[in-house]
């Protein structure tokens, strides 16, 4: 793999701050796992998967793992802090996000990369999404320290299973774009006790359920209805957690 970056923050201010960094990541001999249809309609490509005997008949098709593609991804990392003084306390506000301009990939070195697929299902690795940030606000008052966090990713094009792509099944409602997945978290901590810090909250406080992707429904993932590489579908928890220093 190859990469490359650039990036520049300004802090015009001693309460706030931006930064912007421009990346491109270059990758060669990706894994891939090509279903025996994507093999086959690729001869070409891939001769040594096709296994045949002394006489030249065909004995059998590998579709193992195998290591072939490229991909080209380009993206730009976002983020801005403020803090100050609110009322009797202090503030801290951050949002650190990833946009995606463009990912491409091909399945030899020897083709042509295909279009971008940003906003796109994806069967291995990573779903490529457009946007997807972290942003948190926490607010400082004595020993207490209470924060609102948000975790957002951007929805995109689903996987078409075969039927509906046919035509042959037409689910009601169905859409072929998954939804955003949006989650608040909310916690809270105290320091009043030397050398002891007690904290707890709540994750998904709204209790979310994932948006619904119709990708795991065709028994090829760990998931069903929904999609484990974007959603988490546990639901709100509460956690508690508490540290002592030994000094």
């Amino acid at each position: 793999a190859k990469m490359g970056s650039a990036g520049i923050v300004l802090a015009p201010t001693s309460w706030f701050s931006a930064n912007a960094d421009y990346w491109e990541i270059r990758r060669q001999g990706t894994i891939q796992a090509l279903p025996l249809s994507t093999i086959v309609a690729n001869y070409t490509l891939f001769p040594s998967s096709f296994i045949r005997d002394a006489a030249g008949n065909l004995v059998t098709i590998d579709t193992r793992w195998l290591n072939a593609g490229d991909t080209i991804t380009k993206g730009m990392d976002l983020g801005a802090k403020m803090n100050g003084a609110l009322g009797p306390g202090k503030f801290n506000l951050s949002i650190d996000g990833t946009y995606l301009f463009d990912r491409r990939s091909r399945l030899v070195a020897s083709a042509a990369f295909g279009g971008n697929e940003v906003g796109t299902f994806s069967r291995t690795g990573d779903i490529p999404v457009r946007w997807k940030h972290v942003a948190a606000f926490s607010y400082t008052l004595g020993p207490w320290i209470g924060t609102v966090s948000q975790n957002y990713t951007m929805g995109y094009q689903d996987y078409v299973l075969p039927g509906v792509a046919n035509g042959s099944v037409k689910p009601a409602d169905w859409n072929p774009n998954v939804k955003p997945w949006n989650v608040f978290n909310i916690g809270l901590a105290y320091t009043g006790i030397k050398n002891l810090s007690i904290a707890g909250g709540i994750k998904n406080i709204f209790n979310t359920d994932p948006p619904f992707s119709a990708a795991y429904d065709s028994n090829t993932g760990a998931g069903s209805s929904w999609e484990p590489r974007i959603a988490d579908p546990r639901g709100r928890a509460y956690w508690v957690s508490a540290s002592y220093q030994f000094k």
